[in-house]
């Protein structure tokens, strides 16, 4: 593994969650994304493992927190709404190549149906951004400690626990090969990312609030 000399608060990462077993994917160049926001968790107030009712009042406050997010405004992030399945129901293949306006932006929440958005979240791979998942905290805290102040960017925790750092990167990639031995999975290009709402069968609720 090879690190640059830290530079600037942006400066490089050559990334490999493989590292940590002696056997790194190829490497990816990355760069940490100033967290602007202070993280907050809260529990659901359905509880784990329920169907999270989602009244009109706060799909249309998540609405609201995706226009008015500091992130994606600062970094041009596309985002998209979901279900409780973390799933978007419209096509958005779109906004893995072209650069949303506000107005799009409405337009597929307007599209799902304001009864049908539990959570929003952005699009992987668009202008670099990926995200690396790490179910499992003590893996994290391994990556953490083998990175040092390069592990430094915006991390949210996930609502079953673990946590996710966002990064921007020269070629977003995509894969799963330490899914079932390490529990993470690297989220790039064709990917959406779940940042703020609620989702089935899942027992926390993270949001970055300004």
């Amino acid at each position: 593994m090879k690190v640059l000399p830290a530079t600037s608060p942006l400066s490089g990462v050559n990334f490999a969650v493989g590292s940590l077993l002696g056997d790194p994917p190829a490497p990816s160049w990355l760069s940490p994304i100033m967290n602007c926001e202070e993280t907050r968790c809260k529990t659901f107030l359905n509880g784990a493992g329920s169907n999270p009712t989602t009244t009109k009042d706060q799909s249309s406050s998540l609405l609201e927190s995706a226009l008015n997010n500091p992130i994606r405004k600062r970094y041009g992030f596309n985002v998209l709404f979901a279900g409780p399945d973390k799933a978007p129901k419209l096509p958005w293949e779109k906004w893995q190549r072209e650069q949303q306006s506000d107005e799009d932006i409405q337009a597929y929440y307007n599209g799902m149906g304001s009864d049908n958005v539990t959570c929003w979240g952005f699009v992987a791979g668009y202008k670099g951004l990926e995200a690396i998942d790490f179910d499992w905290p003590w893996v994290y805290r391994l990556w953490k400690a083998r990175f040092g102040e390069r592990a430094e960017t915006l991390t949210v925790q996930t609502p079953n626990g673990g946590l996710r750092p966002h990064y921007l990167c020269s070629k977003p990639e995509t894969h799963d090969r330490f899914k079932e031995s390490l529990r993470v999975e690297l989220k790039g290009s064709g990917r959406f990312i779940v940042y703020e709402g609620k989702a089935l069968r899942e027992a926390r609720e993270c949001y970055e609030k300004g």
